[in-house]
């Protein structure tokens, strides 16, 4: 019945590291107060640099971006929108992407739209030309 177990596993080129994610408070209150911040209509994001250190990344969903099943879906679309052009971004940086209010309902190409357009506004990219 298994028999998705003789599938060979394929290492996703473009994974997540699991070292680089915020998880305590007390880096995102002080990426918060500390860091600079930036919005297009879909999307803010919070960035603080931390110069010659590895880049961490933060994905955030408030009560405003619906209930939890909208909230987890916005995080989601966050997470592959930045699995996607982590290459491209500078490195030495925290970040918070912070989902708004339709985020979770927008189509893909929106979320990608705002995402590139947010980033581009808080100098993400390493080129001025890149986006997803």
């Amino acid at each position: 019945m298994a028999y998705f177990h003789s599938l060979p596993l394929v290492k996703m080129k473009h994974s997540l590291n699991r070292k680089g994610i915020i998880r305590s408070n007390k880096d995102f209150r002080l990426i918060y107060d500390a860091g600079r911040s930036t919005a297009s209509r879909l999307i803010a994001v919070f960035v603080f640099n931390r110069n010659g250190q590895s880049r961490r990344v933060g994905f955030v969903a408030g009560k405003k971006a619906g209930n939890s099943v909208l909230r987890n879906r916005a995080k989601r679309l966050l997470r592959e929108c930045y699995r996607f052009s982590q290459d491209r971004m500078v490195d030495g940086s925290d970040i918070i992407f912070i989902a708004r209010k339709g985020l979770a309902t927008a189509s893909w190409d929106a979320v990608t739209a705002s995402y590139d357009e947010v980033c581009r506004r808080a100098r993400l990219f390493a080129k001025e030309g890149d986006s997803l």
